[in-house]
């Protein structure tokens, strides 16, 4: 093989191998480092759920339409809740405005 040159310098004869390994070593090293993880950062906080859960909250939704319920159980896009009337609703989080925690007692069974 030939004279090779990366970048602006000549490195020689090499192998067809070594060369790979230097160009991985050159696009490595050009390569930013990887942020940190949301969850890493200092801070961060993926949602206030469990400050409210098993608790009654009132829910203001984006059309105005407010519903008082407890929430039972929530992920990342939705929330489980029970009405006073004892009625089981899956709410998309998208389309709620502002959540408010109520001062009403729920008895436990």
């Amino acid at each position: 093989m030939g004279k090779v040159t990366i970048g602006d310098k000549t490195v020689g004869n090499i192998g067809q191998k070594e060369l790979m390994q230097k160009l991985q070593q050159k696009m490595q090293a050009q390569v930013r480092p990887e942020e940190k993880k949301k969850e890493e950062r200092r801070g961060y906080r993926d949602s206030f759920d469990d400050e409210y859960l098993n608790k009654v909250i009132t829910i203001m939704m984006d059309d105005g339409k407010a519903i008082t319920a407890q929430l039972v159980a929530f992920s990342k896009y939705w929330l489980k809740v029970v009405t006073m009337d004892g009625k089981l609703i899956y709410i998309n989080k998208a389309y709620v405005k502002t959540i408010e925690i109520s001062n009403i007692e729920v008895r436990q069974p």
